[in-house]
């Protein structure tokens, strides 16, 4: 992602097109709100201009004297009481606007997550709920000026008072006619209606050029400012919601710290907790919320239903909205525990289901055959292809791995067999296999954020590389060299993440952002990538990047759609 926001942006952030969809058609609305607000208040002063315009037409007669002046102040002070109640009237509702497209988009996105989980209504409740509280803070807010937003606009309708005022004044000190000064009003209040007020006469009177513009720049100000608010506020309620992008708006023209913040951890991305406020007036930058990839959320939320401390993530989320949300029942264990709960099944499932000619799980343990089957399932439902790719599952004593990716080749017959080899020294016992892992995670010897299940994923992602090799090579000595000496799909993965993130391909940048067995050759790389963007729930960018890439080539072989 860059600094400006890009069409792409919108998908790489919301990994889903529909969620994609909600937040630039909120933007949109924001943006068509805006226009409405500023047609609203340039209407709110030319009603004004014309309604004191004729007042003094209309009750004076000729040449403006001194006893004219009591009724002109009145006048005056009853067209700055409108302006007043006009204006407030105007950025509220722009207000409105701003957070009830800001909350929509997350609203929709909850909705289409959780619907196997709590019933529309009951988060269309929770958000409007969400909706109102945002409005409120809004409003009741003081800047850096110490004002609420009614003090800010009683301030602005006093100054286009008080310009008046002199303005009216000098005309009844030059004797000018009720008509002239009528015109003269009109001018100031309007100056890209009118003929503006010239310049010479303005500074002697020493009043504001565009008095209207205060009123401009504090409605788009606020209506920013809260679609701001309410996009954190909203999305805060979003399980899987990751952090945001800060974007810098077309509409930037100059360099300030809005660009410090759209370069923020080099590619302008906050966790949720540390978003900034907007940090200066006019300021129409915006946040992309990130999400975490749907169907990996959902798997996860169906999980959280039935066992919370599976997900503490989730938990904690839950602990903060529950407020908002009640607790969903439970009214059945999850479908996929009920397919296979031990190594027996698990074996016959992978026969039946997933399309393996031979499973042997040797000595492993009913749980960890289990996770293994459930891993494969579930990476096969984003990339169904593999489906009847890996031919054989048998058992290792390697010391050294948890699991390997391998491929038979037959020359003769040009066929290969695919094998997942599982290691029985490791696979023993899951209490021990999650402790081995999560020293290797504190380590950074694999990646941050991902668990146990990461293992049979890394080796799912050895699988992927070698099918893309096999759609480029035309026989098995090929895709031998392809895959395993020259590593023709990896190399091409891994140059284009890096060169996208901008950093070179060293084993210091390689293993601050993904993980030290990485640097083993591009192979692992892109095991190690495709391990974190789908275990993590919080994947780091250069797994998103890969997982982006990855997706590219996939869909470009029409593996996927």
């Amino acid at each position: 992602m860059g600094k400006y926001i890009r069409t792409e942006d919108w998908m790489n952030a919301a990994k889903n097109k529909e969620f994609a969809e909600y937040m630039k058609r909120a933007r949109k609305r924001l943006d068509e709100g805006e226009i409405a607000t500023a047609r609203e208040i340039k209407k709110i002063y030319r009603r004004v201009a014309k309604q004191i315009a004729d007042e003094i037409a209309g009750a004076i007669q000729g040449t403006l004297r001194y006893s004219h002046l009591e009724y002109l102040h009145k006048v005056l002070n009853e067209a700055a009481r409108q302006i007043n109640d006009d204006l407030l009237k105007a950025i509220n509702k722009g207000i409105y606007i701003a957070v009830e497209a800001s909350t929509e988009a997350a609203q929709q996105t909850f909705i289409d997550l959780a619907k196997e989980i709590w019933a529309t209504p009951v988060i269309k409740q929770a958000f409007a709920t969400i909706n109102e509280r945002a409005v409120m803070a809004l409003l009741a807010r003081t800047g850096p000026d110490g004002l609420k937003l009614s003090d800010r606009v009683w301030r602005i309708s006093q100054r286009a008072r008080n310009a008046l005022k002199v303005i009216v004044e000098d005309g009844v000190v030059r004797g000018l006619d009720a008509r002239k000064m009528a015109r003269r009003v009109q001018q100031y209040l309007q100056p890209g209606v009118w003929t503006a007020l010239k310049e010479e006469t303005r500074k002697r009177l020493d009043v504001p050029k565009d008095v209207s513009m205060e009123a401009m720049r504090l409605a788009v100000t606020e209506m920013h400012n809260a679609f701001h608010e309410g996009t954190r506020m909203a999305w805060s309620a979003v399980p899987g919601i990751q952090g945001y992008y800060w974007r810098l708006s077309n509409w930037h023209p100059i360099t300030d710290i809005c660009d410090d913040y759209a370069s923020y951890n080099g590619d302008g991305f906050w966790p949720k907790d540390q978003v900034p406020i907007k940090p200066h007036p006019w300021c129409r930058c915006y946040i992309i919320p990130a999400v975490e990839e749907a169907d990996r959320f959902v798997e996860r939320l169906r999980e959280w239903v039935h066992k919370p401390e599976l997900h503490p993530d989730i938990e904690e989320w839950y602990n903060e909205v529950k407020t908002l949300i009640p607790r969903p029942s439970i009214v059945a264990p999850p479908a996929v525990q009920i397919k296979y709960s031990n190594k027996a099944e698990a074996q016959r499932y992978l026969v039946e289901q997933l399309g393996f000619e031979i499973v042997n799980f040797g000595t492993i343990s009913d749980e960890i055959a289990v996770m293994v089957v459930k891993n494969i399932e579930a990476v096969y439902e984003q990339y169904p292809f593999l489906r009847g790719y890996v031919h054989i599952i048998e058992p290792i004593n390697d010391p050294t791995s948890y699991a390997m990716a391998t491929t038979r080749f037959d020359y003769a017959n040009n066929q290969i067999k695919n094998v997942l080899k599982i290691s029985e020294l490791f696979m023993g016992d899951i209490r021990e296999l999650k402790e081995y892992y999560e020293s290797d995670v504190a380590s950074n010897y694999h990646p941050k954020g991902t668990d146990v299940n990461a293992i049979i994923i890394h080796e799912m992602g050895h699988f992927i590389e070698t099918k893309l090799a096999e759609q480029m090579a035309k026989d098995a000595r090929e895709l031998w060299k392809m895959r395993f000496e020259e590593r023709i799909v990896s190399h091409k993965l891994k140059e284009k993440v890096l060169k996208d993130l901008n950093v070179t391909d060293s084993p210091e940048h390689v293993t601050e952002l993904l993980c030290k067995y990485a640097n083993k050759n591009t192979s692992e790389f892109m095991a190690e990538a495709f391990a974190e963007a789908v275990n993590s729930p919080q994947p780091r960018k250069l797994a998103e990047t890969f997982l982006k890439y990855l997706k590219e080539e996939l869909k470009e072989r029409g593996l996927i759609k």
